[in-house]
């Protein structure tokens, strides 16, 4: 299996790096986890067909994971796609997806293909077919709009994923609250993990490589004013780990033994 990073860049656009989403690809079958804004024209950058696409699953509703949504199944109908497409959302999510895809004018009578919103909750596995599954567990980075009025607390949902490959374990934090909220799968034991770098800063983030047993670190979720101090800061840091680390960018691809 393979991942590729589609957009590595901040919730600030930048022209350097697209905005939130990785593929995970493995025989044939490719994933999406997130699809922030602009991502159909990355996916053409990283060589990946609308077309091909079994699946997208969203973290969590903030424009820069998950605006290029509409767009993105837009593509998939004029590029005259016939294969099912399953999107896995948060169970409280199902509905918003489903006037999100009909307010850009999708409807499945005209898609021309077969589109499932799948519902999935929390700390219970999805499963993706040939060996893979992924995890997502609930942390707290959206937690302060919780009292918002018109929506239920239980709308404001965002998940860190445990990504299962066979015997393998991969930790993607996605957006995070806090440095508490890197530790939500301490209980697994992982090789690789790809962690955000907007919402934890570097002091954190060295203690956690440091306490785990990690093989590999990717560095994502990069904004243009921060690139230059992780760049220094990694370059200071990583003689003191037997762990890898490093900034991951667009159309960076990494394989999962």
């Amino acid at each position: 299996m393979k991942i590729i990073f589609i957009g590595t860049g901040s919730g600030k656009t930048s022209l350097k790096r697209n905005h939130s989403s990785i593929a995970l690809i493995k025989a044939g079958g490719v994933h999406l986890i997130d699809c922030g804004d602009g991502v159909s024209r990355a996916l053409l950058s990283a060589k990946i067909s609308p077309l091909d696409i079994d699946s997208i699953l969203i973290s969590h509703f903030h424009a820069d994971h998950a605006a290029g949504l509409p767009s993105l199944v837009t593509q998939m109908k004029l590029q005259h796609r016939t294969k099912k497409l399953k999107i896995f959302t948060y169970k409280h999510h199902v509905e918003f997806v489903a006037l999100m895809l009909e307010c850009a004018l999708l409807f499945q009578s005209n898609l021309g293909f077969d589109l499932e919103i799948v519902p999935f909750e929390n700390n219970c596995a999805i499963s993706l077919g040939n060996g893979m599954s992924v995890l997502p567990r609930k942390n707290s980075h959206i937690s302060e709009k919780y009292g918002e009025t018109k929506f239920s607390n239980n709308q404001f949902y965002s998940a860190s994923f445990l990504i299962q490959i066979e015997n393998s374990n991969l930790y993607y934090s996605a957006d995070i609250g806090n440095v508490e909220d890197l530790k939500i799968f301490c209980d697994f034991s992982c090789d690789t993990a790809i962690l955000e770098t907007t919402h934890v800063n570097t002091d954190d983030l060295n203690k956690f490589i440091e306490s785990g047993k990690f093989k590999r670190v990717f560095l994502t979720h990069i904004g243009d004013e921060t690139e230059i101090e992780l760049q220094k800061w990694i370059a200071k840091i990583r003689a003191e780990y037997s762990a890898s680390i490093q900034l991951a960018y667009d159309g960076f691809e990494i394989e999962i033994i």
